[in-house]
């Protein structure tokens, strides 16, 4: 048996709806709820740049799945051994998806995106009083040849902790 990432759970009543719009997933469903689901292999040891696209298609999966049902969504990497493991979550679970979907019923998730221009952030970060004060520390010490590059690395990283 191949393990499963699992994307959402969703009420029973909706998984035939799912099952025409999403193609790549498969539904799993017990009793009251439904699971979305869809094999996949292990993410141990995936870099970074392999677990973007993966990422990505999650995300993807669960705003293809709220177009038609609603949805309590599971986190990104949740893979469970097989199909008889999810139908286990959900007759187990029942009662806290039963209360999850009681709970978010009157709410609506909104996305924000904010655009910004990094050379205009980074300015501002580089006039403020604590970055301003380590460049002159560093100039004053590179002016009487005691500069290092863990100087300014340290410099980075305190313009990196001001980005965040």
């Amino acid at each position: 048996m191949m393990p499963l990432a699992v994307f959402a759970i969703i009420p029973a009543d909706c998984a035939r709806i799912l099952w025409a719009g999403v193609t790549e997933v498969q539904v799993i469903v017990e009793g009251a709820f439904a699971a979305v689901v869809a094999p996949v292999l292990s993410l141990n040891g995936c870099s970074q740049e392999q677990l973007a696209p993966r990422l990505l298609a999650h995300q993807r999966i669960i705003e293809a799945v709220m177009a038609t049902s609603p949805v309590l969504p599971v986190q990104f990497a949740t893979v469970v051994p097989d199909g008889q493991t999810v139908a286990h979550v959900l007759e187990e679970g029942a009662p806290l998806f039963r209360q999850g979907f009681i709970d978010f019923s009157s709410r609506v998730e909104m996305e924000l995106r904010v655009l910004w221009v990094i050379e205009d952030i980074l300015r501002e970060i580089a006039g403020t009083e604590r970055i301003i004060a380590r460049k002159a520390e560093i100039a004053a010490r590179e002016a009487a040849g005691a500069v290092g590059p863990e100087e300014r690395v340290t410099l980075g990283r305190l313009v990196a902790w001001e980005l965040e």
